[in-house]
């Protein structure tokens, strides 16, 4: 990253016209250049493209504004295209140029579905982390000097610790979420506000001394498989080993074929090019489909497809294995058959009937502060607001919905208590509208008493 003494200077270059091709993140966007011809927004689908946090936007949509002003090209470019780029471009509003084969020749990988549902549990009644088709790929592939790579969008070593006299999990003070187990420091860890503990003798709700650790991420993955497969080399590559060793260092070592399998999270999934990887396995496909979001399909889709890509990108022909509990989903379905139109086609109709991007567009107003009953208490004057406007614009004929104020999915994050409401219509203009009534009625000010904070997001990237 650069130093905001760097920023400064680039951006002095770039403002006297002394650079003609700009390269960055979300910000770039922004970029003084003169004369503009071209933009280009790689992996377009990409959440980081919105800005959560100060002022909110999406650095997509508003290349598109810029290049609409400017008069120039925009590329966006994606192998798994978000679903509101792919329906413009099926409205008219773009081309749609498309690559059916992969720009080296090599043929796409094979993919199996494995439902973890069939496979055996084992005598601690745990099913294993690999089925016995994983693990005997994985084992062939490594036998034959090839590569592996295994995929687990969790970090850690267990993703909870829980009280097998109460069933409560030992949660994060505060956060609404469970702590997730690190062995390499004996430490209990929240993965949203980084709060870490020592691992409790006994359990804070009941007192019993059952605590059992559940649930896996990528360290014990790679705990467990280097004691049942002590000859095999093997490389993490998640948030944790990459504030360590370093990304680059990781990804050059498993380049340079100094490990056979490398384990990590979506980290392993962003475009990187190793020749040797025959086989990838995604140890769980499910994670993405249990939150409470609409998205959650595509990016469930995106993700599949993306780290099916780093199979086969050499001479040898690359092979899938996915494992899931919901083998019949549609998302899992049409990844597994490198099939974008399958899985655009099945999404953009349930979309369509809920009135979700791209047939609707939404507006989030979110309440957060210290003190619940005073999150309610501005959350209900907001809702009142909305019943009145509602009223008011009941004889236009775009209709809006409002959905709440009900409590966030994720309730409390760093001592912040969360509440939202959901405004949602197939009209821009119309949603606009009753949102500044809504506003304007409830006396909208983004610091309320008691350090409540109303957040206004517009196209908001998630609803957790």
């Amino acid at each position: 990253a650069l130093t905001e003494g760097e920023r400064y200077d680039q951006w002095r270059q770039i403002s006297r016209g002394e650079v003609r091709v700009v390269i960055g993140a979300r910000s770039a966007v922004f970029a003084p250049l003169r004369d503009l011809g071209f933009i280009v927004v790689d992996e377009e689908h990409d959440s980081s493209f919105k800005q959560d946090v100060g002022v909110r936007y999406n650095a997509r949509d508003l290349a598109l504004v810029r290049g609409q002003r400017e008069g120039c090209t925009v590329v966006l470019g994606s192998a798994t295209p978000s679903l509101e780029s792919y329906q413009r471009a099926m409205d008219g509003k773009g081309s749609y140029i498309e690559l059916k084969k992969r720009p080296t020749g090599q043929a796409l990988p094979s993919v199996e579905i494995i439902d973890m549902s069939d496979v055996d549990k084992g005598v601690d009644g745990q099913r294993p982390l690999l089925s016995p088709s994983l693990r005997v790929a994985l084992e062939s592939v490594v036998s034959e000097g090839e590569q592996a790579i295994l995929f687990l969008n969790r970090r850690g070593h267990s993703t909870s610790v829980i009280c097998g006299q109460c069933g409560e999990p030992v949660n994060c003070p505060h956060c609404d979420v469970s702590l997730t187990y690190h062995r390499r420091h004996a430490r209990l860890r929240c993965h949203y506000c980084d709060y870490s503990q020592d691992m409790p003798s006994t359990c804070p709700s009941c007192e019993s001394t059952e605590l059992m650790l559940r649930g896996a991420g990528t360290e014990k993955l790679v705990d467990k498989l280097s004691e049942e497969l002590s000859d095999f080399r093997f490389l993490r590559l998640d948030r944790d080993t990459a504030s360590g060793r370093g990304v680059q260092e990781i990804i050059e070592g498993f380049r340079s074929h100094r490990a056979d399998v490398l384990v990590g999270t979506q980290m392993v999934t962003k475009g990187h090019d190793f020749p040797r990887v025959t086989l990838v396995g995604v140890v769980l496909a499910d994670t993405a489909l249990r939150l409470p979001d609409f998205r959650s399909g595509e990016r469930t889709f995106q993700i599949l497809a993306q780290v099916a890509g780093r199979a086969g990108r050499g001479d040898s022909p690359g092979r899938v294995i996915v494992q899931t509990y919901l083998p019949r989903h549609q998302s899992i379905i049409a990844a597994a058959q490198h099939d974008f139109a399958r899985f655009a086609t099945f999404e953009l109709e349930a979309r369509k009937e809920q009135g979700f991007p791209p047939f609707g567009y939404l507006i989030a107003l979110r309440f957060e502060g210290p003190d619940i009953a005073l999150v309610r208490e501005v959350a209900s004057r907001y809702e009142r607001a909305a019943q009145i406007a509602t009223t008011e614009f009941a004889g236009t004929e775009d209709r809006t919905l409002i959905v709440g104020p009900t409590e966030a999915p994720l309730a409390k994050l760093k001592d912040q208590h969360r509440w939202q409401m959901l405004l949602r219509s197939k009209s821009r203009q119309a949603l606009r509208a009753l949102t500044a009534r809504v506003l304007s009625l409830a006396g909208y000010s983004r610091q309320e008493k008691g350090a409540v904070t109303v957040i206004v997001d517009v196209d908001p990237g998630n609803l957790l």
